[in-house]
């Protein structure tokens, strides 16, 4: 009796501590998430990540396509335009994968995005975190074509899509690189929140108000901005069952599964919903004695499975060694795709590159054959304006000297005139007067004509 009470006591600690925890996690499942994004795309399992998400979208890449930026007060959230948007953007991160492109592995804490953040010659930059990758990350933590750059003046915009700028493989041009760490930590939840309010509206000379987020469980799962103030945001209901099965998730993927049998172990997964949760024992004796039987037979059997699988398990390893290095050949050669891949881009870039210098050596040219053309033009305008000059003061010249001839002219015709006029008076005066001697008669002195 003694054994029940305390069996009984210890099952009611367990539950009521159950309780307590699913009362402050606040993940969510992944059946929730498997349930959602089903008719969005497609579920794989992949060796390094287990299950992973790949979106039906052609030309698909995350917080890039479909959405934009919007300052709130978690900080910079991408706002996706996606029916399904509300999840891999919010909760989880995103990794490209070779053979399958972008995929998304699950996580369960919500943030306004999971991204890198920094700061570039006028442009602010943004990348997806990969798994693996924590807040210390640097520029090159990420490969460089998972960057994006806008200028400062288009990060709140709308339409960001159309002014992203052409990535650039050569990682020596971002020579003023700025990582921009700045995190914060909500619900036990760290995350990048992007650029500083401040700095961005120093940087665009213009005051922005961050918006409320506010949460629904039901209805429209699209992202909506509801007016300039708030912005609403789907996030699914916390459940116990969704609790569990989320903290069993994340358990699944940080320890390897053993497997039930050798027949089925090559095959068999534990998913999280085949993890139920016992029902809480109340004060009945008889559930208490059933709930232990159980207990111990499950614990006897578990014993035995384990005993089988010791003993066939150097067998089993034995069996599926060419399978190991099948996959290990698998893995390398993925690997090697991945890398040709990559350098491929790199060299896609650099032609691009070369590309893009080339036609801004061609566009310079070309512009200083038309400032050229434009100066020359200039030239012979000033030169024209100056022989049209030199014509005027040339003719202003003539007529100057045609208007001192014509005086000089004029001056001679009335000095004729005159001389003319004179001569005819003259004449006129003789034929009045005749002429008359110059001899005067000798006149004597007047005394001596009185004497007389």
């Amino acid at each position: 009796m003694k054994k029940i009470i305390i069996a009984f006591v210890t099952m009611l600690m367990l539950a009521g501590g159950y309780e307590a925890k699913s009362q402050i996690n606040t993940g969510v499942s992944f059946n929730t998430f498997y349930n959602e994004l089903s008719p969005y795309g497609r579920w794989v399992d992949y060796p390094q990540y287990g299950q992973v998400w790949i979106s039906n979208e052609t030309g698909f890449e995350p917080y890039s396509t479909n959405g934009h930026w919007q300052f709130t007060n978690y900080g910079w959230m991408w706002v996706s335009d996606y029916n399904w948007g509300w999840a891999p953007f919010h909760y989880g991160r995103w990794t490209y994968l070779n053979n399958y492109g972008w995929a998304w592995v699950p996580g369960y804490d919500w943030a306004p995005a999971w991204v890198g953040w920094c700061n570039y010659d006028g442009y602010y930059g943004w990348a997806p975190l990969s798994p693996g990758i924590d807040f210390n990350y640097t520029f090159n933590s990420m490969p460089v074509n998972y960057w994006r750059f806008v200028r400062y003046q288009y990060i709140n915009n709308r339409y960001i899509n159309r002014h992203y700028q052409q990535p650039v493989q050569n990682v020596n041009q971002y020579q003023n690189i700025t990582v921009i760490n700045n995190t914060v930590v909500n619900n036990n939840t760290t995350y990048v929140a992007g650029p500083a309010q401040q700095d961005v509206e120093n940087v665009i000379k213009k005051k922005i108000e961050p918006r409320q987020v506010a949460f629904i469980s039901d209805g429209v799962k699209k992202t909506k901005l509801v007016n300039k103030n708030e912005v609403r945001v789907f996030r699914p209901a916390i459940v116990k069952a969704d609790t569990e099965h989320a903290q069993n998730g994340q358990q699944l993927k940080q320890q390897p599964v053993k497997p039930a049998s050798v027949e089925n172990a090559a095959t068999e997964v534990i998913k999280p919903s085949m993890v139920q949760k016992p029902d809480v024992l109340k004060n009945q004796p008889q559930v208490v004695k059933q709930h232990q039987a159980q207990s111990e037979a499950t614990t006897v059997k578990k014993q035995q499975v384990q005993k089988t699988n010791d003993e066939q398990l150097p067998e089993l390893k034995k069996q599926r060694q060419p399978e190991l290095i099948k996959q290990q050949q698998d893995d390398e050669r993925q690997q090697e795709q991945i890398r040709q891949t990559q350098q491929q881009r790199q060299n896609e870039a650099r032609q691009q590159e070369i590309i893009r210098r080339q036609q801004q050596q061609d566009d310079a040219s070309q512009q200083e054959q038309i400032r050229q053309a434009q100066q020359q033009r200039q030239n012979e305008a000033k030169q024209q304006e100056i022989i049209r000059r030199q014509q005027q003061d040339a003719a202003r010249q003539q007529e100057q000297i045609r208007q001192a001839q014509q005086q000089r002219q004029d001056e001679l015709r009335q000095q004729r005139t005159q001389e003319r006029q004179m001569k005819q008076q003259e004449s006129k005066q003789e034929n009045i007067f005749p002429k008359q001697s110059n001899e005067r008669p000798q006149q004597l002195p007047a005394k001596q004509k009185r004497k007389e």
